[in-house]
C-alpha cells in the first residue's frame, strides 16, 4: 500500500450536480407531500385547537387574551 491516495473514490463534476439535483427534488417532494396530507387531515377534523389562543413565542412580554 502506498497511501490513502490510492484510495480515495474520484466523482465527476456531473455526478455531483445529478446527485445534488436528484435529493433537492426528494426532499421538495416530501415537504409538499407532508403540506398536503396535514392539510388534508386539518379539513377533516374541522378544527384545529392547536393552532387558536397559542404563544410560541419563547420571550413573549404580554399574555394574550382569552
Amino acid at each position: 500500500m502506498t497511501g490513502s491516495s490510492a484510495n480515495q473514490l474520484r466523482l465527476s463534476p456531473t455526478f455531483m450536480v445529478v446527485t445534488a439535483l436528484f435529493v433537492t427534488c426528494l426532499i421538495t417532494a416530501n415537504i409538499i407531500a407532508v403540506k398536503l396530507v396535514v392539510g388534508w387531515i386539518k379539513r377533516r377534523e374541522g378544527l384545529d385547537h392547536y393552532d387558536y389562543d397559542t404563544s410560541f413565542n419563547p420571550i413573549a412580554v404580554t399574555k394574550m387574551s382569552s
